[in-house]
């Protein structure tokens, strides 16, 4: 093979695994960029700053995040729309339980939806999604309010037996 030829091949050779690396290093830097986003969400969400946690949870989720962070940022952004009382709260909620019925989030999913009509004093809705989740899915602190809210639903309601 002339010398030009094999040079020829050695230069498209190294010039494709450069590329391939600079795509590997870029997708590595979107991947630490959704990383912070998603440690910054989750601080606002932790003060108590739900409708800014909102924001940055549906960006990241329409930003083209990895599954995993889109699908957390889905579950938070509904959380923090029925925290706020938000019209599309239940919609956002039941969207993601729909979309994602095997995620370990889709299990309190319901708890969150029947605690949202609790606090919102409507009995009857709270006691439909709170029949739905599965006490032993829950944190021993969740299972107790869990038993608590239903119970005082029931009884609000005069349904005790």
């Amino acid at each position: 093979m002339p010398y030009c030829l094999r040079l020829l091949v050695a230069l498209c050779i190294t010039f494709t695994f450069a590329y391939q690396n600079s795509l590997w290093a870029q997708d590595q830097l979107a991947q630490q960029g959704t990383s912070a986003a998603y440690r910054n969400a989750q601080d606002l969400l932790q003060k108590g700053q739900y409708a800014a946690a909102r924001e940055a949870f549906e960006a990241i989720a329409a930003g083209g995040a990895s599954v995993a962070y889109s699908t957390e940022a889905q579950y938070q952004a509904a959380y923090c729309a029925l925290v706020l009382f938000h019209g599309d709260g239940e919609a956002k909620m039941g969207s993601f339980i729909e979309a994602h019925p095997q995620h370990p989030k889709a299990k309190t999913a319901w708890f969150e939806l029947g605690m949202f009509y609790y606090r919102d004093n409507q009995a009857s809705k709270a006691i439909t999604y709170l029949k739905r989740v599965n006490a032993d899915d829950l944190a021993p602190a969740q299972r107790q309010e869990l038993f608590y809210t239903l119970g005082y639903s029931y009884f609000s309601k005069r349904k005790l037996t």
